[in-house]
């Protein structure tokens, strides 16, 4: 059978398109300029990450997401990325899915410094998903949450208890316990206003009294700043001296000499002079009684009269003494 040439022109279109659609996606795949060198890494999800997304090594940008897609026989994530020739790393350095604070999801290579050779292109690498910033509080929240649940339980029970264990009465009381306490709380509240007014108006006094303690106290440091200006061990030295010659005196006593000494020691002296002394009280006591026997005055040159002894006696000041000091006694 011949072929005609429109068939034969419409068979090498129809190649040329297919042969043109092939290349095009193999080079979309591997640029044919490129020297990247592309790696691969199989994770359980994407979490979002998109085709062109950068891949980073500590925040640097080393390559780019290339292809995301499923493995039809285990449902996995597949996911090619390039990285830059002049960038290398052990082959047991692992690809990691993250997400930044702001939602935004980016692949990045954590390398090993384990000494282990280098990954070549077309190598599967270890992979590994970073938890999300809500996953690890979930995490954190979700034990949390528990033992509240726990607790709430509990003590929904224990009020349901105690509701049912108060009678009537004891719930009354209660309410009157409450009640009671409210005036309480009431009451403190208006003399806590009250206490507040006190104060005021005991705000100037108590100004007052702080200026005369603070006057008090500077008279205090003045009164010891004349003390301490005092010649404190002059006035010491004379008063030791003093009673040096205080004690020189009574030794002087109890030896004997002297007229202080006799005075206390000799009792004849002491009798010589309680008896003068008695003599010269009983004499003053006689001028007293009968001047005329002493003094002898005459104005007009009469004759002096004959001295006449008194009717009536007086006691003497002598006996008298004595008197008042025996009913003293």
């Amino acid at each position: 059978m011949k072929i005609s040439k429109e068939a034969k022109t419409a068979i090498i279109i129809l190649l040329g398109v297919g042969s043109f659609i092939f290349g095009y996606n193999f080079l979309k795949s591997t640029p044919l300029f490129s020297s990247d060198k592309n790696y691969h890494a199989v994770f359980t999800h994407s979490g979002g990450l998109q085709t062109g997304t950068n891949v980073t090594v500590n925040g640097v940008t080393v390559g780019a997401v290339k292809k995301i897609q499923i493995d039809p026989a285990t449902a996995k994530i597949i996911v090619s990325f390039s990285c830059k020739k002049d960038f290398t790393f052990s082959k047991n350095s692992q690809a990691e899915i993250y997400s930044s604070l702001l939602g935004n999801t980016g692949l990045q290579i954590l390398p090993a410094l384990d000494g282990a050779p280098q990954a070549q292109p077309g190598d599967t690498l270890p992979s590994h998903i970073q938890a999300s910033l809500m996953d690890a509080i979930g995490a954190n929240l979700e034990p949390t949450a528990k033992n509240l649940n726990k607790v709430l339980s509990s003590t929904d029970s224990l009020m349901t208890t105690f509701s049912r264990t108060l009678d009537a009465k004891a719930q009354q009381d209660i309410k009157e316990s409450l009640a009671n306490l409210n005036v309480t709380l009431q009451q403190m509240s208006r003399a806590s206003v009250s206490l507040n007014n006190l104060l005021a108006s005991a705000q100037a006094p108590l100004h007052k009294s702080l200026h005369n303690v603070e006057t008090l106290s500077g008279n205090f440091v003045q009164l010891s700043d004349s003390l301490s200006k005092l010649q404190v061990g002059k006035l010491m030295a004379h008063v030791e001296s003093t009673l040096t010659q205080v004690d020189g005196l009574l030794k002087e006593v109890q030896k004997g000499g002297g007229t202080v000494s006799k005075l206390l020691s000799d009792p004849k002296l002491y009798n010589n002079l309680q008896t003068a002394t008695s003599e010269l009280g009983l004499l003053m006591e006689d001028i007293r009684l009968n001047p005329k026997r002493y003094v002898h005055i005459s104005i007009f040159g009469k004759k002096n009269k004959e001295y006449e002894t008194p009717t009536k006696v007086e006691t003497p000041i002598s006996e008298r003494i004595s008197e008042s000091v025996n009913s003293e006694q």
